[in-house]
């Protein structure tokens, strides 16, 4: 008895206090008033061989701080008892019918705890046989993308969800193949003894179905016929379900309706032909937009947005913008015409004047653009255009001048060229994405051809990818830019307006803005005609709409064409804060430089806070 009891004490010393769940109350007494929360440290699992940790702890209402200090996690012991049973609930849901809680304690330690769950999960449910019964003419060429289609397979682990979702998969592939008239049951035959299932599909196809009249109801001052060229169903078209969801997102996207109703008619009838309902309720034909914000690099910045949504009439668009910060002054006139030459394109002019306020120089600018935009898929779009600037640099330091004769103060640089570029978009939120990927890309041509002063090509490629390692807990966030000026022809030098910079807050934030690449004598920057950037971001929250980033940028500038030279990419590391607001993060970041320059004019460190991620 004694060697027990001062096993005991050792291990109580060592360990904490250990409680099976059974006991009263875990060993820990009832919360007395003013009594600091016993708090949830850690949850431990053992034999959970099958299903990891986080997915069962995705299913507990007794939830962990782990790592982060901020977040609340209290104990009850009533909680974790209903969570055992829901442990047990969840397995057998998953296809393991023999899963049980063989043991679980409470390790308490000051005013937290240590949860362990020791599982016995046993023998999963496998898929034995999938009998499929197809009735009526369904075609031959279809039935094995059919069979393709379900998420379970034979010999695949059984899972209630697994079973659902196949049942959903049958019907989501005939309401996209033509036959929403389709009957569809399933059943499942489980044998615990043997651990086998045993799955019947039966399926009464229904006859191949075609979109039949499209009528719009609600339109007043937009058309009927701007309404049928923005959806992507026409009458004749075989039925397809993903159509008529994209149609109704693009009327809605096209902020010409506060609400869109699609609806299919004659699913009750025994015509093939199945009329379309389009209804919507208009929202307000201009609008008024005022936004302000704050940069370390801009200062207070401001806009204000005039727009007519449906100018002239068939939906065009005309907006007014004038923006201003410590950096831009602008104004801006935009017009849109849309559906040009077919549903897809439209065409879009856009004139203004900018003032420009770069570290090493300042630009006023005259322009206009001309783009004609494809939509090629429902992520992907396309341009080609034309550009035409007057550019004249002023206040650029003698240093400069010499070095580059083109940029020569008070003089007007003509810009006249050829625009092409890529921009796909596939991401689950634009303002906090946590999944999907980003591309952006263009080409230029400018040419003494065209009328220009000076003759370039200019490529700018860069892509995004934000990839959950643990979903609503830890984003990685990757970027990689690369961009090259090339002059030909009769000109020897770009203009400093149109060469690369690199440096700030939404680029290497380790260095100060635009300062990273080719310094003046001054330590001004003065550009130059390669860049290579990207960025490395882990994005984890520490509580409620706070949230908390690592981040490592890296990049430089080359004043010459195709010179990357990799042995002098400069590297920052950083950390951050964001807090999330409806629209964008408020973000405060930190960065340090890992190997600056020889000589290098400024400190290694650098503070940024702006509105919205820095990619």
């Amino acid at each position: 008895m004694l060697v027990k009891s001062l096993i005991s004490i050792v291990f109580i010393l060592t360990f904490g206090t250990v409680y099976p769940i059974n006991l009263i109350a875990s060993g820990i007494p009832p919360k007395k008033q003013n009594e600091k929360q016993v708090q949830v440290r850690q949850i431990i699992f053992h034999g959970n061989e099958h299903i990891p940790a986080r997915e069962i702890k995705a299913e507990m209402h007794t939830k962990e701080k782990g790592w982060n200090i901020f977040k609340k996690a209290p104990y009850s012991e009533m909680i974790l008892e209903e969570d055992l049973k829901t442990i047990e609930k969840f397995y057998k849901s998953r296809g393991f019918y023999h899963a049980k809680i063989e043991n679980a304690r409470v390790r308490k330690r000051d005013d937290e705890v240590v949860i362990e769950i020791w599982i016995k999960e046993g023998p999963p449910t496998i898929v034995k046989e999938i009998d499929w019964n197809i009735k009526n003419h369904f075609p031959e060429k279809l039935k094995q993308k059919l069979r393709e289609s379900i998420p379970l397979k034979e010999g695949d682990t059984f899972s209630t969800e697994g079973y659902k979702n196949t049942k959903r998969a049958l019907i989501a592939f005939l309401l996209e193949h033509g036959y929403p008239k389709s009957e569809v049951n399933t059943k499942a035959l489980l044998n615990k003894k043997t651990n086998e299932a045993r799955i019947i599909i039966d399926i009464r196809s229904g006859p191949l179905c075609y979109i039949g009249d499209i009528k719009a109801i609600g339109n007043k001052n937009i058309s009927t016929k701007c309404i049928l060229d923005e959806i992507v169903i026409r009458k004749g078209d075989i039925y397809q379900e993903s159509k008529i969801r994209e149609s109704q997102r693009r009327l809605f996207n096209s902020q010409l309706f506060r609400e869109v109703k699609i609806t299919v008619e004659g699913l009750d009838s025994d015509s093939k032909y199945l009329p379309i309902k389009v209804m919507v309720k208009e929202g307000k034909k201009q609008t008024i937009k005022v936004g302000v914000g704050y940069g370390t690099e801009e200062d207070f910045r401001g806009q204000i947005r005039w727009t007519h949504k449906n100018f002239l009439g068939g939906a065009r668009r005309l907006s007014l913008t004038a923006r201003g910060s410590s950096l831009e002054r602008k104004v801006e006139a935009n017009f849109k015409q849309p559906h040009f030459l077919e549903p897809n394109t439209n065409f879009t002019i856009k004139s203004g004047y900018a003032y420009e306020d770069h570290e090493g120089f300042e630009n006023e600018k005259y322009y206009d653009y001309f783009r004609l935009n494809k939509a090629l898929t429902s992520w992907l779009r396309g341009h080609i255009g034309y550009n035409f600037e007057v550019n004249d640099v002023v206040n650029i330091d003698i240093s400069k001048i010499d070095e580059f004769r083109n940029d020569k103060e008070n003089q007007n640089y003509y810009i006249s060229s050829l625009e092409s570029g890529l921009n796909f978009i596939k991401l689950d939120g634009l303002t906090d994405p946590q999944k999907g990927a980003r591309f952006i890309g263009f080409i230029e041509y400018c040419s003494k051809l065209f009328g220009s002063d000076i003759d370039y090509i200019k490529v700018d490629v860069e892509g995004r990818f934000y990839y959950p390692i643990i979903p609503k807990h830890l984003v990685l966030a990757t970027r990689l830019r690369w961009g090259n000026l090339d002059s030909f022809e009769s000109s020897k030098e770009i203009p400093i307006f149109k060469r690369f910079f690199s440096g700030g807050s939404y680029s290497v934030r380790g260095y100060p803005y635009e300062r990273l690449g080719p310094l003046d004598e001054n330590g001004e920057p003065i550009g130059g005609n390669s860049l290579i950037e990207g960025s490395v971001e882990l994005r984890f929250p520490i509580f409620d709409s706070l949230k908390a980033v690592g981040f490592s940028d890296f990049g430089n500038v080359y004043k010459d064409s195709f010179s990357i030279d990799f042995s002098k990419v400069r590297y920052t590391i950083g950390s951050g804060l964001r807090y999330m607001t409806p629209i964008g993060p408020i973000r405060v970041d930190i960065g340090y430089q890992l190997n600056p320059p020889d000589n290098f004019p400024y400190s290694r460190y650098r503070v940024h806070a702006s509105i919205g991620h820095a990619f």
